[in-house]
């Protein structure tokens, strides 16, 4: 399991060292609209930044489930490297192909075929 309490949730912004907060707030957003996470987006007028502040924030057993099956560098490399060679940039196509090569990690450790 990635968190150490999965009911645990997030309040308030959420920020990523290194990057301009407008881009995270968008992709914090589209993460919410994707269903992998669970979180309720409240703007508040005073904030400069004008982004929204989620309440309620954590991850859903489709985020979980996600994030579970990229956990393993060399996992992650490989999807990667699939992903920027078929083209595929969606987070469904990201998904589709985490999970494939996730299965097909998991066959050849049990001595299984490819498919």
């Amino acid at each position: 399991m990635i968190a150490d309490d999965p009911r645990r949730e997030y309040p308030g912004r959420i920020a990523v060292e290194g990057t301009e907060q407008p881009l995270v707030d968008f992709h914090v957003e589209l993460l919410n609209e994707g269903g992998l996470i669970k979180g309720c987006a409240v703007w508040d007028d005073a904030d400069p930044e004008g982004g929204p502040i989620f309440t309620d924030n954590r991850l859903t057993f489709a985020g979980s489930q996600y994030l579970e099956s990229i956990r393993d560098p060399e996992i992650w490399k490989t999807v990667k490297s699939v992903a920027k060679g078929a083209g595929a940039t969606t987070l469904d196509a990201i998904v589709e192909i985490a999970k494939s090569v996730g299965v097909t990690a998991v066959r050849s450790y049990l001595g299984l075929p490819a498919s």
